[in-house]
C-alpha cells in the first residue's frame, strides 16, 4: 500500500523583531513584539499597536496610527492589513521591521535667532530633550521661519512643532527666529470686556508710573483709577475711552496700549489727546466710568500721549516720536520707554 502523507500547517507567526526610527534618523535598540491573542491576525496594524506599547516612553503624544512600518530599512510604508508572516524582515534580531515615528529619539540642538530691530539680533544654541521642552520654549515667544534681507529680518511663517523647527533649520537661507507671540496676544485680548483694563493696558500703565526715565521728566507720578481704563461720557453718551492714565501735579499721561501699534493707532491717539484736553478744560460737562475717576484729574492742564505695545515696527516708532508721542515697548525682560 502507498504511504499516507500528512502536510502539517506552518506555525503561525505571532511575534516580530522591530526597531524604532526617529525623525533624526536615530535608531532604538531592537525589541520583540508579540500578538496579544491567537485569535487575531498578526498584521502590520498589530505591529503598530504593539510597538506603541513597547516604545511608549519615546512615543508620548503619538498614536499607533501615526506610525509607519517598513519591511527593512528601505521601501514604502506597509499596508495595515498585510500579515507579518508574508514579510521578509522581522523574523530575527539582525533584520527587524523598521517602525518610523514622527518624534526625535535624541536631543535636538537648534540655532535660534532672537532679538529686535532696535536692539539687534543674535544667534543662540537651544537644546530640546523633548517636544515638551520645545513647547515651553516657544510659549515664551512665537517661533517663525525667517530670512535676512539687506540686514532686515523677514518672517516667512509660524513654527508649531519641533519637527517644523528642525526642518526649517535645514532649509537653505532660512533661520529659526523667536519673536513676540503677537497672534496669540491679540487673540487673548479679543475677549476682554470693554471699559476694563486688559493685561497689556494695566501693566504698561503701571510701568509708566514707575519708570525712572519718565520720573526725571515729570516727577513723582501716580495712576488714575488704579491703572485701569477710564471712559468719559458727554450728555450720557460715550465720548472718550482711555486705556490708562497717569498723573503728576499738573499733567496727565495718556496711555494707548496695543499688541502691535500701527499708524492708525497713532492717528487715533492724536484725536484722543484733543478730546482729553477738552475734558480737562471743562470737567463739569463730563462724567466718567468709574464715577470717581474724573475727580482725580482736577487741576490738571496738560496731556502727554504714550503709545504702548508688545512689538514696534521701527517706522511706526519713528512716526510716533514725530507726533510728540512717547513709545513704550517690551524688550523681553520688561517694559521700557523710548524717549523722544
Amino acid at each position: 500500500a502507498d504511504p499516507l502523507y500528512v502536510i502539517a500547517p506552518k506555525p503561525a507567526v505571532r511575534s516580530a523583531w522591530v526597531q524604532l526610527e526617529g525623525l533624526d534618523k536615530a535608531l532604538s535598540v531592537t525589541a520583540m513584539v508579540e500578538a496579544t491573542s491567537e485569535r487575531t491576525a498578526f498584521n502590520v496594524n498589530a505591529v503598530k499597536v504593539r510597538a506603541k506599547a513597547m516604545f511608549g516612553d519615546d512615543l508620548i503624544g503619538v498614536g499607533a496610527p501615526k506610525l509607519d512600518v517598513f519591511d527593512g530599512y528601505d521601501g514604502e510604508p506597509l499596508r495595515a492589513g498585510l500579515l507579518v508572516a508574508e514579510l521578509k524582515a522581522g523574523h530575527d534580531e539582525q533584520s527587524p521591521l523598521v517602525v518610523k515615528a514622527p518624534v526625535f529619539l535624541n536631543a535636538v540642538e537648534l540655532t535660534v535667532c532672537i532679538g529686535t530691530p532696535e536692539d539687534g539680533y543674535r544667534d543662540t544654541l537651544q537644546r530640546f530633550e523633548s517636544e515638551k521642552d520645545f513647547k515651553d520654549f516657544s510659549d515664551r515667544g512665537e517661533l517663525q521661519r525667517a530670512k535676512m534681507e539687506a540686514g532686515e529680518l523677514k518672517e516667512l511663517g509660524s513654527i508649531e512643532s519641533l519637527r517644523e523647527a528642525f526642518e526649517a533649520s535645514n532649509e537653505p537661507d532660512t533661520i529659526v527666529y523667536r519673536g513676540y507671540s503677537l497672534g496669540k496676544m491679540v487673540k487673548d485680548h479679543e475677549g476682554f470686556i470693554k471699559n476694563h483694563a486688559s493685561g497689556i493696558e494695566l501693566q504698561t500703565t503701571r510701568a509708566i508710573a514707575s519708570d525712572k526715565s519718565l520720573q526725571k521728566l515729570y516727577g513723582e507720578m501716580s495712576v488714575v483709577n488704579e491703572g485701569e481704563s477710564v471712559t468719559f461720557m458727554l450728555n450720557g453718551d460715550k465720548y472718550l475711552e482711555c486705556d490708562g492714565l497717569v498723573k503728576n501735579t499738573d499733567t496727565v499721561l495718556l496711555n494707548e496700549a496695543k499688541a502691535k501699534p500701527t499708524a492708525s493707532h497713532i492717528d487715533s491717539l492724536e484725536k484722543k489727546v484733543g478730546k482729553l484736553q477738552k475734558v480737562l478744560q471743562d470737567p463739569h460737562l463730563y462724567s466718567s466710568e468709574p464715577e470717581g475717576a474724573i475727580k482725580e484729574l482736577k487741576g490738571l492742564v496738560c496731556v502727554v500721549p504714550l503709545l504702548s505695545g508688545y512689538y514696534y515696527q521701527h517706522v511706526v516708532q519713528q512716526a510716533a516720536v514725530k507726533k510728540q508721542m512717547i513709545p513704550v515697548r517690551v524688550d523681553g525682560k520688561g517694559y521700557i520707554t523710548v524717549s523722544q
